[in-house]
Protein backbone atom coordinates (compact mmCIF):
# COMPACT_ATOMS: atom_id res chain seq x y z
CA UNK A 1 0.00 0.00 0.00
CA UNK A 2 2.70 2.26 0.79
CA UNK A 3 4.09 1.83 -2.52
CA UNK A 4 1.14 2.83 -4.41
CA UNK A 5 0.44 5.74 -2.33
CA UNK A 6 4.33 7.21 -3.07
CA UNK A 7 3.85 6.14 -6.56
CA UNK A 8 0.23 8.59 -6.55
CA UNK A 9 2.23 11.72 -5.08
CA UNK A 10 4.69 11.57 -7.52
CA UNK A 11 2.66 11.64 -10.22
CA UNK A 12 0.92 14.70 -8.69
CA UNK A 13 4.76 16.51 -8.23
CA UNK A 14 5.19 15.15 -12.10
CA UNK A 15 1.58 17.46 -13.21
CA UNK A 16 2.01 20.13 -11.19
CA UNK A 17 2.56 23.48 -12.25
CA UNK A 18 3.20 25.28 -8.75
CA UNK A 19 6.96 26.31 -8.74
CA UNK A 20 7.66 25.40 -5.20
CA UNK A 21 7.21 21.96 -6.12
CA UNK A 22 7.63 21.44 -9.72
CA UNK A 23 11.99 21.34 -8.79
CA UNK A 24 11.40 19.11 -5.76
CA UNK A 25 12.14 16.25 -8.24
CA UNK A 26 13.60 15.84 -11.94
CA UNK A 27 12.19 12.57 -12.29
CA UNK A 28 9.04 12.42 -10.58
CA UNK A 29 6.80 10.54 -13.47
CA UNK A 30 9.88 7.90 -13.17
CA UNK A 31 9.47 7.72 -9.81
CA UNK A 32 5.79 7.34 -9.85
CA UNK A 33 5.94 4.19 -12.21
CA UNK A 34 8.79 2.65 -10.43
CA UNK A 35 6.87 3.03 -7.18
CA UNK A 36 3.67 1.11 -8.48
CA UNK A 37 6.09 -1.78 -10.43
CA UNK A 38 7.08 -2.20 -6.34
CA UNK A 39 3.74 -1.90 -5.46
CA UNK A 40 2.66 -4.58 -7.99
CA UNK A 41 5.33 -6.91 -7.54
CA UNK A 42 4.43 -7.01 -3.80
CA UNK A 43 0.87 -7.24 -3.89
CA UNK A 44 1.05 -11.23 -4.25
CA UNK A 45 -2.14 -12.02 -3.61
CA UNK A 46 -3.71 -8.74 -5.86
CA UNK A 47 -5.33 -7.24 -3.15
CA UNK A 48 -4.95 -3.62 -4.69
CA UNK A 49 -4.34 -4.45 -8.39
CA UNK A 50 -6.90 -2.70 -9.61
CA UNK A 51 -6.11 0.46 -7.72
CA UNK A 52 -2.42 0.17 -9.12
CA UNK A 53 -3.87 -0.23 -12.33
CA UNK A 54 -5.59 3.01 -12.18
CA UNK A 55 -1.96 5.19 -11.10
CA UNK A 56 -0.45 2.43 -14.09
CA UNK A 57 -3.23 4.08 -16.81
CA UNK A 58 -2.64 7.58 -15.87
CA UNK A 59 0.85 7.29 -15.43
CA UNK A 60 0.81 6.32 -19.46
CA UNK A 61 -1.31 8.68 -20.71
CA UNK A 62 1.34 11.33 -18.75
CA UNK A 63 4.37 9.38 -20.81
CA UNK A 64 2.39 9.83 -23.65
CA UNK A 65 1.49 13.50 -23.04
CA UNK A 66 5.58 13.74 -22.27
CA UNK A 67 6.46 11.57 -25.54
CA UNK A 68 4.30 14.36 -27.89
CA UNK A 69 5.50 17.13 -26.59
CA UNK A 70 9.28 16.08 -27.24
CA UNK A 71 8.28 14.29 -30.94
CA UNK A 72 6.92 17.81 -31.92
CA UNK A 73 9.48 19.33 -30.81
CA UNK A 74 12.03 17.46 -32.13
CA UNK A 75 9.83 17.89 -35.97
CA UNK A 76 10.07 21.51 -35.35
CA UNK A 77 13.87 21.78 -34.29
CA UNK A 78 14.84 19.06 -37.53
CA UNK A 79 13.02 21.02 -40.01
CA UNK A 80 14.94 24.23 -38.98
CA UNK A 81 18.27 21.94 -38.96
CA UNK A 82 17.52 20.92 -42.30
CA UNK A 83 16.45 24.10 -43.46
CA UNK A 84 19.63 26.30 -42.23
CA UNK A 85 22.24 23.50 -42.60
CA UNK A 86 22.50 24.11 -38.73
CA UNK A 87 24.50 21.29 -37.37
CA UNK A 88 23.64 22.37 -33.41
CA UNK A 89 19.90 22.63 -33.90
CA UNK A 90 20.53 18.78 -35.73
CA UNK A 91 21.69 17.26 -32.46
CA UNK A 92 18.82 19.12 -30.17
CA UNK A 93 16.98 17.19 -32.55
CA UNK A 94 18.02 14.06 -31.79
CA UNK A 95 18.38 14.47 -28.42
CA UNK A 96 14.56 15.54 -28.62
CA UNK A 97 14.06 12.56 -30.44
CA UNK A 98 15.84 10.51 -27.83
CA UNK A 99 13.23 11.58 -25.26
CA UNK A 100 10.57 11.20 -26.88
CA UNK A 101 11.60 7.29 -28.11
CA UNK A 102 12.47 6.78 -24.48
CA UNK A 103 8.54 7.94 -23.55
CA UNK A 104 7.02 5.37 -25.92
CA UNK A 105 8.89 2.84 -25.04
CA UNK A 106 7.50 3.13 -21.17
CA UNK A 107 4.17 3.90 -22.85
CA UNK A 108 3.70 1.09 -24.82
CA UNK A 109 5.62 -0.82 -22.04
CA UNK A 110 2.84 0.02 -19.36
CA UNK A 111 -0.18 -0.58 -21.89
CA UNK A 112 1.58 -4.51 -22.39
CA UNK A 113 1.84 -4.83 -18.52
CA UNK A 114 -2.16 -3.62 -17.70
CA UNK A 115 -3.73 -6.22 -20.38
CA UNK A 116 -7.23 -5.78 -20.69
CA UNK A 117 -7.74 -2.29 -18.85
CA UNK A 118 -5.56 -1.24 -21.68
CA UNK A 119 -8.83 -0.44 -23.75
CA UNK A 120 -9.41 2.26 -21.07
CA UNK A 121 -6.65 3.93 -22.33
CA UNK A 122 -7.40 3.40 -26.46
CA UNK A 123 -10.98 4.47 -25.85
CA UNK A 124 -9.09 7.97 -24.20
CA UNK A 125 -7.44 8.18 -27.51
CA UNK A 126 -10.08 7.72 -29.62
CA UNK A 127 -12.07 10.13 -27.86
CA UNK A 128 -9.39 12.73 -28.48
CA UNK A 129 -9.20 11.71 -31.96
CA UNK A 130 -5.81 9.98 -31.53
CA UNK A 131 -4.99 6.44 -33.26
CA UNK A 132 -2.75 3.80 -31.99
CA UNK A 133 -1.39 3.14 -35.38
CA UNK A 134 -0.65 7.42 -35.44
CA UNK A 135 1.90 6.70 -32.35
CA UNK A 136 3.57 3.57 -33.75
CA UNK A 137 4.27 5.76 -36.62
CA UNK A 138 6.12 8.29 -34.45
CA UNK A 139 7.53 5.79 -32.25
CA UNK A 140 9.45 4.25 -35.29
CA UNK A 141 10.18 7.64 -37.05
CA UNK A 142 11.76 8.44 -33.94
CA UNK A 143 13.83 5.33 -34.26
CA UNK A 144 14.67 5.93 -37.28
CA UNK A 145 16.27 9.21 -37.19
CA UNK A 146 18.01 7.54 -33.96
CA UNK A 147 19.22 4.52 -36.86
CA UNK A 148 17.94 2.14 -33.90
CA UNK A 149 16.91 -0.33 -36.49
CA UNK A 150 15.67 -2.79 -34.83
CA UNK A 151 13.23 -0.87 -32.96
CA UNK A 152 11.97 1.17 -35.66
CA UNK A 153 11.06 -2.23 -37.20
CA UNK A 154 9.56 -3.47 -33.97
CA UNK A 155 7.13 0.15 -33.94
CA UNK A 156 6.48 0.23 -37.54
CA UNK A 157 5.24 -4.07 -38.30
CA UNK A 158 2.76 -3.12 -36.14
CA UNK A 159 0.67 -0.93 -38.22
CA UNK A 160 2.05 -3.03 -41.78
CA UNK A 161 -0.62 -5.54 -43.27
CA UNK A 162 1.74 -6.96 -46.23
CA UNK A 163 -0.60 -10.39 -46.69
CA UNK A 164 -3.77 -9.23 -45.28
CA UNK A 165 -6.94 -8.10 -47.41
CA UNK A 166 -6.53 -5.49 -49.61
CA UNK A 167 -9.39 -3.42 -48.85
CA UNK A 168 -8.95 -4.04 -45.05
CA UNK A 169 -4.92 -3.02 -45.22
CA UNK A 170 -6.01 -0.08 -47.00
CA UNK A 171 -8.99 0.88 -45.22
CA UNK A 172 -6.70 1.12 -41.56
CA UNK A 173 -3.22 1.93 -43.32
CA UNK A 174 -1.27 4.64 -43.64
CA UNK A 175 1.26 4.70 -46.87
CA UNK A 176 3.24 7.11 -44.81
CA UNK A 177 3.96 4.05 -42.46
CA UNK A 178 4.63 2.13 -45.43
CA UNK A 179 6.48 4.31 -47.05
CA UNK A 180 8.98 4.74 -43.77
CA UNK A 181 9.24 0.77 -42.87
CA UNK A 182 10.22 0.37 -46.24
CA UNK A 183 13.12 3.29 -46.12
CA UNK A 184 13.94 1.67 -42.35
CA UNK A 185 14.55 -1.48 -43.76
CA UNK A 186 16.83 -0.90 -46.89
CA UNK A 187 19.01 1.15 -44.65
CA UNK A 188 19.28 -1.74 -42.19
CA UNK A 189 20.61 -3.72 -45.34
CA UNK A 190 16.93 -5.51 -45.83
CA UNK A 191 16.79 -4.82 -49.27
CA UNK A 192 14.02 -7.71 -50.64
CA UNK A 193 12.35 -6.76 -47.19
CA UNK A 194 11.88 -3.43 -48.08
CA UNK A 195 10.61 -4.02 -52.03
CA UNK A 196 8.19 -6.41 -50.32
CA UNK A 197 6.94 -3.93 -48.16
CA UNK A 198 7.06 -0.71 -50.99
CA UNK A 199 5.18 -3.33 -53.60
CA UNK A 200 2.65 -3.80 -51.07
CA UNK A 201 1.90 0.09 -51.20
CA UNK A 202 1.85 0.46 -54.07
CA UNK A 203 -1.27 -2.46 -54.48
CA UNK A 204 -3.08 -0.47 -52.11
CA UNK A 205 -2.25 2.96 -52.93
CA UNK A 206 -1.97 2.95 -56.95
CA UNK A 207 -2.53 6.91 -57.18
CA UNK A 208 0.38 7.93 -54.67
CA UNK A 209 3.58 8.65 -56.46
CA UNK A 210 5.73 9.18 -53.37
CA UNK A 211 5.70 5.82 -53.14
CA UNK A 212 7.28 5.22 -56.49
CA UNK A 213 9.98 8.13 -55.24
CA UNK A 214 10.97 6.28 -52.29
CA UNK A 215 10.92 3.09 -54.57
CA UNK A 216 13.52 4.48 -56.86
CA UNK A 217 15.21 6.02 -53.75
CA UNK A 218 15.61 2.31 -52.49
CA UNK A 219 16.71 0.89 -55.46
CA UNK A 220 19.42 3.76 -56.12
CA UNK A 221 20.83 3.25 -52.45
CA UNK A 222 21.03 -0.22 -53.59
CA UNK A 223 22.60 0.25 -56.66
CA UNK A 224 19.99 -1.19 -58.53
CA UNK A 225 17.88 0.33 -61.42
CA UNK A 226 18.42 -1.36 -63.57
CA UNK A 227 16.63 -4.22 -62.22
CA UNK A 228 14.13 -1.44 -60.86
CA UNK A 229 13.25 -1.20 -64.87
CA UNK A 230 13.63 -4.84 -65.36
CA UNK A 231 11.02 -5.30 -62.47
CA UNK A 232 8.29 -3.34 -64.12
CA UNK A 233 9.04 -4.42 -67.56
CA UNK A 234 8.42 -7.48 -66.67
CA UNK A 235 5.10 -6.65 -64.59
CA UNK A 236 3.97 -4.87 -68.00
CA UNK A 237 4.73 -8.15 -70.61
CA UNK A 238 2.16 -9.62 -67.87
CA UNK A 239 -0.70 -7.29 -68.02
CA UNK A 240 0.23 -4.76 -71.05
CA UNK A 241 -3.10 -2.66 -70.88
CA UNK A 242 -2.97 -1.89 -67.16
CA UNK A 243 -3.22 1.68 -67.22
CA UNK A 244 -1.47 2.69 -63.83
CA UNK A 245 1.22 0.36 -64.75
CA UNK A 246 2.04 1.74 -67.93
CA UNK A 247 2.09 5.60 -66.42
CA UNK A 248 4.23 4.27 -63.30
CA UNK A 249 6.61 2.68 -65.78
CA UNK A 250 6.97 5.64 -67.83
CA UNK A 251 7.21 7.54 -65.10
CA UNK A 252 9.55 5.48 -63.10
CA UNK A 253 11.88 5.54 -66.31
CA UNK A 254 11.80 9.50 -66.57
CA UNK A 255 12.78 9.72 -62.77
CA UNK A 256 16.22 7.08 -63.53
CA UNK A 257 16.93 9.50 -65.98
CA UNK A 258 16.71 11.95 -64.17
CA UNK A 259 18.74 10.40 -61.10
CA UNK A 260 21.56 9.34 -63.19
CA UNK A 261 21.98 12.69 -64.70
CA UNK A 262 22.27 14.02 -60.95
CA UNK A 263 24.86 10.90 -60.60
CA UNK A 264 26.54 13.47 -63.24
CA UNK A 265 26.66 16.25 -61.81
CA UNK A 266 27.63 14.93 -58.17
CA UNK A 267 30.82 13.26 -59.99
CA UNK A 268 31.99 16.18 -62.05
CA UNK A 269 31.86 18.74 -58.63
CA UNK A 270 34.33 16.14 -57.28
CA UNK A 271 37.75 17.27 -55.97
CA UNK A 272 39.06 13.63 -58.36
CA UNK A 273 36.02 13.68 -61.08
CA UNK A 274 36.31 10.07 -62.07
CA UNK A 275 35.46 10.66 -66.04
CA UNK A 276 34.81 6.94 -66.79
CA UNK A 277 31.74 7.39 -64.20
CA UNK A 278 30.48 10.55 -65.47
CA UNK A 279 30.76 8.61 -69.33
CA UNK A 280 28.67 5.84 -68.18
CA UNK A 281 26.05 7.96 -66.28
CA UNK A 282 25.09 10.13 -69.25
CA UNK A 283 25.14 7.56 -71.29
CA UNK A 284 22.89 5.68 -68.77
CA UNK A 285 20.80 9.42 -68.56
CA UNK A 286 20.70 9.68 -72.31
CA UNK A 287 19.62 5.44 -72.82
CA UNK A 288 16.34 6.39 -69.93
CA UNK A 289 15.32 9.39 -71.51
CA UNK A 290 14.65 7.74 -74.49
CA UNK A 291 12.83 4.63 -72.75
CA UNK A 292 10.92 6.94 -70.79
CA UNK A 293 9.46 8.91 -73.53
CA UNK A 294 8.71 5.72 -75.61
CA UNK A 295 7.05 4.27 -72.48
CA UNK A 296 4.70 8.02 -72.11
CA UNK A 297 3.33 7.26 -75.71
CA UNK A 298 2.65 4.33 -75.64
CA UNK A 299 0.73 4.86 -71.67
CA UNK A 300 -0.74 7.54 -74.14
CA UNK A 301 -2.62 5.31 -76.52
CA UNK A 302 -3.15 2.66 -74.16
CA UNK A 303 -5.28 5.10 -71.87
CA UNK A 304 -6.77 7.07 -74.90
CA UNK A 305 -7.87 3.25 -76.08
CA UNK A 306 -9.14 1.74 -72.83
CA UNK A 307 -9.57 4.64 -70.14
CA UNK A 308 -13.77 4.06 -70.56
CA UNK A 309 -13.75 0.36 -71.00
CA UNK A 310 -14.96 -1.86 -67.55
CA UNK A 311 -13.45 -4.66 -67.05
CA UNK A 312 -13.77 -7.00 -64.40
CA UNK A 313 -11.39 -10.13 -62.70
CA UNK A 314 -12.84 -13.07 -60.30
CA UNK A 315 -9.95 -14.29 -58.13
CA UNK A 316 -10.85 -17.26 -55.25
CA UNK A 317 -10.83 -20.68 -54.50
CA UNK A 318 -12.99 -21.76 -57.45
CA UNK A 319 -11.36 -22.52 -60.75
CA UNK A 320 -14.72 -21.16 -62.12
CA UNK A 321 -17.64 -18.70 -61.45
CA UNK A 322 -20.65 -17.56 -62.98
CA UNK A 323 -21.17 -14.02 -63.57
CA UNK A 324 -24.66 -12.56 -64.36
CA UNK A 325 -26.03 -9.29 -65.20
CA UNK A 326 -28.39 -7.32 -67.09
CA UNK A 327 -27.30 -4.97 -69.95
CA UNK A 328 -28.84 -1.52 -70.95
CA UNK A 329 -31.62 -3.56 -72.90
CA UNK A 330 -32.82 -5.00 -69.93
CA UNK A 331 -31.14 -8.39 -70.94
CA UNK A 332 -30.18 -11.30 -68.59
CA UNK A 333 -26.67 -11.81 -69.72
CA UNK A 334 -24.58 -14.84 -67.64
CA UNK A 335 -20.93 -16.16 -68.57
CA UNK A 336 -18.97 -18.75 -67.01
CA UNK A 337 -15.24 -17.79 -66.80
CA UNK A 338 -12.18 -18.52 -65.39
CA UNK A 339 -10.77 -17.85 -61.89
CA UNK A 340 -7.94 -14.81 -62.22
CA UNK A 341 -8.93 -14.37 -66.23
CA UNK A 342 -9.98 -10.65 -67.37
CA UNK A 343 -13.06 -9.90 -69.28
CA UNK A 344 -15.02 -6.87 -70.51
CA UNK A 345 -18.37 -5.95 -69.85
CA UNK A 346 -20.52 -4.36 -72.62
CA UNK A 347 -21.65 -1.68 -71.23
CA UNK A 348 -21.33 2.05 -71.33
CA UNK A 349 -20.86 5.12 -68.94
CA UNK A 350 -23.69 6.06 -66.79
CA UNK A 351 -24.81 3.01 -67.09
CA UNK A 352 -25.96 0.94 -63.85
CA UNK A 353 -26.03 -2.73 -63.26
CA UNK A 354 -25.49 -5.42 -60.54
CA UNK A 355 -23.04 -7.68 -61.49
CA UNK A 356 -23.24 -11.61 -59.47
CA UNK A 357 -20.82 -13.59 -59.10
CA UNK A 358 -21.34 -17.26 -58.08
CA UNK A 359 -18.19 -19.58 -56.98
CA UNK A 360 -18.61 -23.70 -57.89
CA UNK A 361 -16.68 -24.53 -55.13
CA UNK A 362 -18.44 -26.00 -52.14
CA UNK A 363 -15.97 -24.59 -49.57
CA UNK A 364 -14.89 -21.64 -51.65
CA UNK A 365 -14.19 -18.40 -50.34
CA UNK A 366 -15.06 -15.76 -53.75
CA UNK A 367 -13.25 -12.24 -54.00
CA UNK A 368 -14.71 -10.38 -57.06
CA UNK A 369 -12.27 -7.71 -57.94
CA UNK A 370 -13.90 -5.03 -60.91
CA UNK A 371 -11.22 -3.60 -62.85
CA UNK A 372 -11.11 -0.15 -65.02
CA UNK A 373 -8.21 -0.77 -67.61
CA UNK A 374 -6.74 -2.28 -64.81
CA UNK A 375 -7.08 -0.33 -61.86
CA UNK A 376 -9.02 -2.15 -59.38
CA UNK A 377 -12.46 -0.07 -58.09
CA UNK A 378 -14.15 -2.62 -56.20
CA UNK A 379 -13.59 -5.64 -54.28
CA UNK A 380 -15.81 -7.82 -52.07
CA UNK A 381 -16.09 -11.00 -50.31
CA UNK A 382 -18.78 -13.50 -49.67
CA UNK A 383 -17.77 -17.33 -48.17
CA UNK A 384 -20.21 -20.10 -46.98
CA UNK A 385 -20.50 -23.52 -46.96
CA UNK A 386 -22.05 -23.76 -50.36
CA UNK A 387 -21.75 -21.41 -52.95
CA UNK A 388 -19.68 -17.93 -52.86
CA UNK A 389 -21.60 -15.20 -53.82
CA UNK A 390 -20.82 -11.89 -54.42
CA UNK A 391 -22.84 -8.91 -55.54
CA UNK A 392 -21.79 -5.49 -56.77
CA UNK A 393 -23.86 -2.29 -57.84
CA UNK A 394 -21.52 -1.40 -61.51
CA UNK A 395 -21.89 2.40 -61.95
CA UNK A 396 -19.67 3.66 -64.90
CA UNK A 397 -19.81 6.84 -63.79
CA UNK A 398 -17.38 6.41 -60.94
CA UNK A 399 -14.66 5.28 -63.54
CA UNK A 400 -13.61 8.74 -64.79
CA UNK A 401 -11.28 9.13 -62.29
CA UNK A 402 -8.81 6.70 -64.30
CA UNK A 403 -8.06 9.26 -66.85
CA UNK A 404 -4.89 10.54 -66.23
CA UNK A 405 -3.63 11.83 -69.79
CA UNK A 406 -3.24 15.18 -68.45
CA UNK A 407 -0.10 13.93 -66.63
CA UNK A 408 1.16 11.48 -69.26
CA UNK A 409 0.67 14.58 -71.91
CA UNK A 410 2.60 17.12 -69.78
CA UNK A 411 5.45 15.12 -67.89
CA UNK A 412 6.24 13.39 -71.56
CA UNK A 413 6.43 16.87 -72.76
CA UNK A 414 8.90 17.64 -69.64
CA UNK A 415 11.53 15.26 -70.84
CA UNK A 416 12.24 17.13 -73.56
CA UNK A 417 12.16 20.79 -71.99
CA UNK A 418 14.29 20.26 -69.21
CA UNK A 419 16.98 19.20 -71.41
CA UNK A 420 16.25 21.94 -73.60
CA UNK A 421 16.01 24.50 -70.56
CA UNK A 422 19.62 23.32 -69.73
CA UNK A 423 20.46 24.03 -73.40
CA UNK A 424 19.15 27.39 -73.36
CA UNK A 425 21.26 28.50 -70.31
CA UNK A 426 24.79 26.73 -71.84
CA UNK A 427 23.82 29.11 -74.29
CA UNK A 428 23.13 32.60 -72.61
CA UNK A 429 26.48 31.43 -70.46
CA UNK A 430 28.48 30.85 -73.32
CA UNK A 431 30.52 33.97 -75.18
CA UNK A 432 31.50 31.68 -78.17
CA UNK A 433 29.03 32.35 -81.40
CA UNK A 434 29.95 29.15 -82.56
CA UNK A 435 28.96 27.37 -79.23
CA UNK A 436 26.06 29.42 -79.24
CA UNK A 437 24.88 28.68 -82.19
CA UNK A 438 25.16 24.99 -81.45
CA UNK A 439 23.18 24.89 -78.18
CA UNK A 440 20.76 27.44 -79.54
CA UNK A 441 19.88 24.68 -82.57
CA UNK A 442 19.52 22.08 -79.47
CA UNK A 443 17.32 23.86 -77.40
CA UNK A 444 14.67 25.01 -80.62
CA UNK A 445 14.65 21.08 -81.45
CA UNK A 446 14.23 20.01 -77.99
CA UNK A 447 11.48 22.92 -77.59
CA UNK A 448 9.81 22.05 -80.62
CA UNK A 449 9.61 17.77 -79.92
CA UNK A 450 8.27 19.25 -75.80
CA UNK A 451 5.07 21.79 -77.81
CA UNK A 452 2.62 19.24 -78.68
CA UNK A 453 2.42 17.16 -75.85
CA UNK A 454 2.72 20.50 -73.62
CA UNK A 455 -0.17 21.81 -75.94
CA UNK A 456 -2.18 18.99 -75.51
CA UNK A 457 -2.18 19.10 -71.58
CA UNK A 458 -2.68 22.42 -71.78
CA UNK A 459 -5.67 21.70 -74.12
CA UNK A 460 -7.35 18.88 -71.57
CA UNK A 461 -6.82 21.33 -68.15
CA UNK A 462 -6.52 24.67 -69.19
CA UNK A 463 -6.69 25.87 -65.37
CA UNK A 464 -2.82 23.99 -64.73
CA UNK A 465 -0.31 26.64 -64.05
CA UNK A 466 2.56 24.54 -64.82
CA UNK A 467 1.38 23.50 -68.49
CA UNK A 468 0.74 27.41 -68.83
CA UNK A 469 3.92 28.55 -67.54
CA UNK A 470 5.88 25.86 -69.69
CA UNK A 471 4.23 26.65 -73.15
CA UNK A 472 4.68 29.99 -72.67
CA UNK A 473 7.81 29.79 -71.78
CA UNK A 474 8.32 27.59 -75.37
CA UNK A 475 6.47 30.12 -77.27
CA UNK A 476 8.71 32.74 -76.40
CA UNK A 477 11.54 30.87 -77.03
CA UNK A 478 10.56 29.77 -80.73
CA UNK A 479 9.28 33.27 -81.32
CA UNK A 480 5.73 32.57 -81.29
CA UNK A 481 5.05 36.04 -79.25
CA UNK A 482 1.49 36.11 -79.82
CA UNK A 483 0.53 32.59 -78.83
CA UNK A 484 2.27 33.67 -75.33
CA UNK A 485 0.37 36.72 -75.32
CA UNK A 486 -2.79 34.86 -76.21
CA UNK A 487 -2.40 32.83 -72.65
CA UNK A 488 -1.73 35.96 -70.82
CA UNK A 489 -5.31 36.62 -71.95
Amino acid sequence: MTWKVRGKVYLYISRTDKPEYMNLFQNALEESYNSIKKSMELDLKNNILADNKQVLIEISIAYFNQAGSFYNTALLLHDSATFRKDSIQLVKAKLSYANALKQFDIFWEILDKLGYEKYSIIDFLERNKIKLSDIYIESGYSAKILEDWDKAKKYYSKVIDLKGDPNDAREVGDPLAYMQYADVLASAGYFDESIDVIERAKELWPENKDIVIIELKIYQDANKLDELAKRLEDALIADPYNINLNAIYAGTLGSISDTYSKMVTTEKINKNPDQKKISEFEAKAGEYILKAIAAYNKAIDITNKHKNELKYVVKGVSPTFEITYKNESGELKSEKVVSGWEYSLNVTVGFQSVLKVKGFDKKSNSIAEIYLGGSKVKESKASGKSEAKAEYIVNLDDFKKNDNLYDLYYNCGILYFNPGVDAYNDAANSSDEKIIKEYEKKYLDLFEKALPYIEKAYQIDPNAKEAKIVLKNIYLRNGNTEKAKDLDK
